[in-house]
């Protein structure tokens, strides 16, 4: 028995080599033959597109290619099968597959066990793992193939390869293609058949990896929003808020798998960094009020921790802090001191709404530029917010319905009203001046924190 079956392998494998040596001896001749006629390969015209005549031949078999996956991300697994959609009736078939091994590296391949060809041949016939490369040299090379030998056709239409495939971890972005690098079927009677196929085409997506520069609240928002900016551009969109110098570094980056990194950006700069019109625009608008600061507000893009550019608008709103300049005058006795907060945004200088807590102070944009911070000393009355010279209970009220963003207070105002002296107009100062009303403290005199 063991002969017989040693004998069996023996006749197998010599008729597909047979088979492949027939095959590519009839390929040479083909282009000779071509040649010597000054006509272009069979099957295309000069321009090496399928002429009329070949289009109106009828298919004898078609071979077709299709993947379990359109759309795959480094570290995924595709499967691809190899059928016949369409079979005359085939004795003799050669495929060879080949694919981009800068994207993909071959697991396993198979032919389907309950399969009428189960009995074909794959080459290289060892097995075909890649971490085993004396028995890859061709596989390695981003091929393998299929061979079937019979004496009589075989009409079955049906899965006759199976391959298993891992997306490489840095594999190329884009599309990646799967098809025959080679392919020959003859019938019984050995009559060469009109072969048609049908390669597989899937699309390989970038991993997007978009990481707030630190753990504060402020820069996962913005990293989260940056995102969503990412991932328009790898739509290919042109988005708001990011050049198109910047989009191209950052389409790039994701394509080779780097990090990207989101800071929010609030740096102190000196006024002779604003351009000629901005310093006209903002002499026109504020200048009768004292400049206690200039900075450069955005999210700052990093990959490999080097900034390569900043975007300037998002969707929804960060909060950006800035610190208050040590250099400030000090706040004389009986004033109070209020700021106010100028966006340079394309030519234009928009109020921004502040929200000032001790020596520092925060606003929320969605808008990034150049911020002029500007304050003023003013005389008022400590605690008293609706002007009537008292400072009563209706002042108290009147800095809760504030706190709780019922009312408005404007900023000299809700400087006034800080009677607590922590940097924030809020509802501790509200009882203070309650606890004050009803004679329970003497004063709204308590020095600043």
């Amino acid at each position: 028995m063991k002969r017989i079956s040693k004998l069996k392998e023996f006749l197998s494998v010599t008729m597909v080599i047979l088979l492949i040596a027939v095959s590519t001896l009839y390929e040479d001749v083909h282009h000779v033959s071509a040649a010597q006629n000054e006509l272009p390969s069979v099957g295309t015209g000069s321009d090496g597109a399928e002429s009329e005549e070949q289009k109106s031949v009828e298919s004898d078999l078609i071979l077709a290619l299709t993947t379990d996956k359109e759309k795959v991300k480094a570290g995924d697994q595709l499967t691809v099968q190899l059928s016949i959609e369409k079979n005359t009736g085939v004795a003799g078939l050669i495929a060879r597959i080949k694919y981009d091994t800068a994207v993909l590296s071959l697991e396993s391949v198979e032919i389907p066990p309950q399969s009428v060809y189960a009995d074909a041949v794959l080459f290289p016939e060892t097995e075909l793992l890649e971490n085993q490369v004396n028995t890859l040299e061709e596989a390695a090379k981003g091929k393998f193939g299929f061979a079937y030998s019979h004496t009589n056709n075989n009409t079955a239409e049906e899965t006759i390869v199976i391959a298993k495939f891992n997306v490489k971890s840095d594999a190329k972005v884009g599309k990646s293609t799967i098809s025959y690098e080679y392919e020959d079927a003859s019938d019984e009677n050995a009559k060469l058949l009109n072969v048609e196929t049908k390669e597989a085409v899937f699309d390989v997506e970038a991993t997007i990896t978009v990481k707030p520069d630190s753990e504060k609240a402020n820069d996962v928002q913005a990293a989260e929003e940056a995102e969503k900016l990412v991932r328009e551009i790898m739509d290919g969109k042109q988005v708001k808020g990011i050049d198109k110098k910047l989009s191209g570094v950052i389409k790039k980056s994701v394509e080779n798998y780097k990090t990207i990194t989101i800071a929010v950006k609030s740096s102190e700069i000196q006024s002779e960094e604003l351009t000629a019109e901005e310093k006209e625009l903002v002499a026109e608008k504020i200048s009768t009020q004292e400049v206690a600061g200039y900075y450069d507000m955005g999210l700052a893009v990093k990959i490999d921790n080097k900034e390569i550019g900043i975007i300037t608008e998002i969707d929804n709103a960060v909060t950006v802090p800035i610190v208050l300049s040590e250099n400030l005058p000090e706040i004389k006795e009986g004033k109070f001191r209020s700021y106010q907060g100028y966006l340079l945004n394309n030519g234009e200088l928009e109020n921004i709404p502040l929200t000032i807590q001790g020596d520092s102070i925060t606003l929320k944009l969605n808008r990034f530029g150049k911020l002029i911070l500007t304050y003023e000393d003013n005389d008022g009355i400590k605690g008293d917010a609706n002007g009537d010279g008292i400072v009563d209970i209706a002042d108290a009220l009147m800095i809760s319905r504030y706190d709780a963003r019922l009312t408005e207070l404007d900023s000299v105002t809700a400087a006034i009203c800080d009677v607590n002296g922590d940097g924030a107009t809020d509802v501790a100062d509200a009882l203070m001046i309650s606890r004050f009303d009803a004679h329970l403290i003497d004063s709204l005199d308590i020095e600043k924190k």
